[in-house]
């Protein structure tokens, strides 16, 4: 699992994409020109902290009831893209 800090400095290194993955839907890919503006107002205000995940925590306190846990994906191939893919789940 990652957290706040983590994602942050992948979005400061601009090399994050963003894959929802919620059960029941198609899991949809953020085209890299809504990266910021997803986590900004979407991610970042819903986002479950690893410490959080594992303790146990309750939608009714994120907006909208519902939220995300985020993992990063990490390729299996040596030559595979820098960039840091970041799958989100939801919880609603």
């Amino acid at each position: 699992m990652v957290g706040l800090n983590e994602i942050k400095n992948f979005l400061r290194n601009r090399n994050v994409v963003f894959i929802v993955a919620n059960i029941g839907f198609t899991i949809k890919r953020i085209p890299d020109e809504e990266t910021f503006s997803f986590w900004k107002n979407e991610v970042k205000i819903r986002l479950v902290e690893p410490e959080q995940a594992i303790s146990g925590f309750y939608l009714e306190s994120f907006p909208g009831e519902y939220c995300y846990i985020a993992y990063e994906y990490l390729p299996v191939l040596k030559n595979s893209s820098s960039k840091k893919y970041i799958i989100l789940k939801v919880y609603h």
